[in-house]
């Protein structure tokens, strides 16, 4: 597991900026953010959180550097299926995050109409929704 500032330094470097750049973003000097990046110092929970914002993720992949986890929902507990959404986040080249949530009604309809046809997105196979 990368330590915080390595984070900090990796995810600020995706977004093609500088300490300088993100210390003037956040308000703060730029030999703050080379001391959280050589984790000399760590952020106060508040910029944690403009980090988080800022760098699109959660404050739990940030501090934690964990990726987010599939969990299998006990069927006792799961909602019904037309209630539910299939996120989607797409990584763009330029940093960019968009997120998709579309209402397994409408995937089941759209796969429907192209049911002669696999269905995939990235390594997601739709076909068997």
């Amino acid at each position: 597991m990368k330590s915080l500032g390595k984070n900090i330094a990796e995810k600020r470097k995706l977004l093609h900026m500088t300490q300088e750049d993100l210390a003037d973003k956040l308000g703060v000097t730029s030999q703050a953010v080379s001391k959280w990046e050589n984790d000399i110092s760590i952020p106060d929970i508040t910029l944690l959180i403009e980090l988080a914002d800022l760098f699109n993720i959660t404050l739990d992949e940030l501090v934690r550097n964990k990726e987010p986890e599939t969990k299998l929902v006990a069927e006792e507990i799961r909602k019904p299926v037309d209630k539910m959404v299939l996120k989607i986040i797409v990584d763009c080249a330029d940093g960019d995050k968009v997120k998709l949530n579309l209402p397994i009604s409408l995937v089941r309809m759209w796969l429907s109409l192209s049911a002669e046809k696999s269905v995939k997105i990235g390594d997601i196979d739709l076909s068997n929704i």
